[in-house]
């Protein structure tokens, strides 16, 4: 196969990918707008530190604590990371 070849099955496949992320990312907005769910959880899917999205929810409100436990908005911080 020749590189050009390659170079489109390569970009074919990047787009594929990249609509499945977009798809996976809506579904888990449409599932946690409004709710709250574990840092962990949160920082996961928004391909950051935990200790980044506690301190987030405790400094900007991006969150609360329950149970000792912080829970996190996750249509806020991603909001809040496409800003930054």
């Amino acid at each position: 196969m020749s590189t050009v070849r390659k170079l489109a099955a390569i970009r074919r496949q990047l787009a594929q990918i990249t609509a499945l992320v977009a798809e996976i990312e809506t579904e888990f907005e449409d599932r946690s707008s409004g709710d709250l769910v574990e840092t962990a959880v949160a920082a996961e899917a928004l391909g950051q530190k935990i200790d980044t999205i506690r301190n987030l929810c405790r400094r900007k409100g991006f969150g609360q604590r329950a149970g000792g436990r912080w829970k996190a908005d996750v249509a806020a911080l991603r909001e809040y990371f496409r800003q930054t």
